[in-house]
């Protein structure tokens, strides 16, 4: 997986390395938390209070992904917009 990162970094474009690592990680942590809060909250039974970590962590995380976003949007070179279009277009 290093090498993978390497390769990516010298041979390819890093912003496609950038763009799905943070695509992956803050959106699979913005559905992880905020869903699993739900499901562990309602199988127990729980008031809301006892998930406030992971509610919050979610909604955080969503501003992660609009910032990233608003990053990704400011790029003006032609081959690093075809990187983050070409992880867009695989929901990445």
């Amino acid at each position: 997986m290093v090498a993978y990162v390497y390769d990516m970094i010298a041979r390819r474009n890093p912003v496609r390395l950038s763009s799905a690592w943070c695509s992956v990680l803050e959106g699979t942590s913005t559905a992880l938390a905020t869903n699993a809060a739900q499901v562990i909250r309602t199988a127990l039974d729980l008031p809301p209070e006892a998930f406030t970590y992971l509610t919050s962590h979610g909604a955080l995380d969503q501003q992660h992904v609009r910032f990233f976003a608003g990053l990704m949007d400011r790029l003006h070179d032609p081959d690093d917009q075809a990187a983050v279009d070409a992880r867009r277009e695989h929901g990445l």
